[in-house]
């Protein structure tokens, strides 16, 4: 990280990108039981651009199996699987009283098939496909943890783990960019393939601009940045889930109001942009 949100605990720290995209009865923290929200799911687009891409480091991290062959975890293990999560998810309950999480005999956690018991009852099983437009249920859509949960936390939502604003990877794929669009394309693919080989993954044999921007999301994603890429990269006219608005006014935000009436005194001083 060069410039970071600081996350520590004795900072007030949070973990709400973690929290916001978790189903209700995903148990974040056992000490806490901090669960989710039901909030935020990538789009099917974004998934597929990991077609071909699975064994990639960053694509999922599986601590606690997710087939159901696992009943039991012990305390000092559970950690939620992280990446981008599909299908049905297995994990620590409460008790029937709700005081606690379920423990075997041995003191283990007790894994099982989670439900969405707070609200509709269906299971946690999170498809590919996403709908915008109609609810479809609370487990629509991939969704993703990136950033951990600390297990010394005081209450829900937090995570010690801090929120990068920029960071050296993101550094060293602008300036591939920069050499791929100047022509320098092997010095552009090292550089990519530095930030490859630091995560594990297999480094590649060539590079495109449209390889770049996959590769960019692969590394950033869930970091405020895909929108940026997609108007810099030409896609973010394309279609894709749910929008098919090709209007490049769309790229700017429309000016508050209050910031235009504030103005008043000389007329036209600030001009809404186009298209709002």
């Amino acid at each position: 990280h060069i410039f970071a949100l600081d996350q520590r605990l004795d900072a007030n720290g949070q973990n709400r990108f973690a929290w916001f995209t978790m189903s209700r009865n995903t148990i974040g923290s056992i000490k806490y039981r901090s669960t989710g929200t039901d909030g935020g799911s990538c789009t099917s687009d974004f998934y597929h651009t990991w077609d071909g891409f699975h064994s990639d480091p960053r694509f999922y991290k599986e601590i606690i199996p997710q087939d159901g062959s696992v009943t039991s975890w012990p305390v000092a293990q559970y950690a939620l699987n992280r990446g981008l999560l599909q299908g049905q998810q297995y994990g620590i309950v409460l008790n029937a009283a709700g005081t606690d999480v379920k423990k075997d005999e041995n003191g283990n956690l007790v894994i099982e098939m989670l439900y969405n018991k707070a609200r509709t009852g269906e299971p946690i099983n999170y498809t590919i496909d996403v709908d915008l437009e109609v609810n479809k249920g609370h487990s629509d859509g991939v969704r993703v943890l990136k950033y951990e949960f600390d297990p010394e936390s005081q209450r829900q939502s937090m995570g010690s783990v801090n929120i990068p604003l920029l960071r050296l990877s993101d550094v060293y794929l602008m300036r591939a960019e920069a050499k791929l669009r100047k022509g320098l394309a092997p010095d552009a693919l090292n550089d990519v393939n530095i930030v490859r080989q630091a995560r594990g993954a297999t480094p590649l044999g060539s590079l495109t601009l449209d390889e770049l921007f996959r590769e960019r999301g692969f590394e950033l994603y869930w970091e405020q940045l895909r929108r940026t890429d997609m108007i810099r990269f030409g896609k973010f006219e394309n279609t894709w889930t749910s929008k098919t608005n090709s209007d490049k006014n769309r790229r700017l935000f429309p000016i508050p109001q209050t910031v235009i009436d504030a103005t008043s005194a000389t007329p036209d001083y600030i001009v809404q942009n186009p298209g709002y």
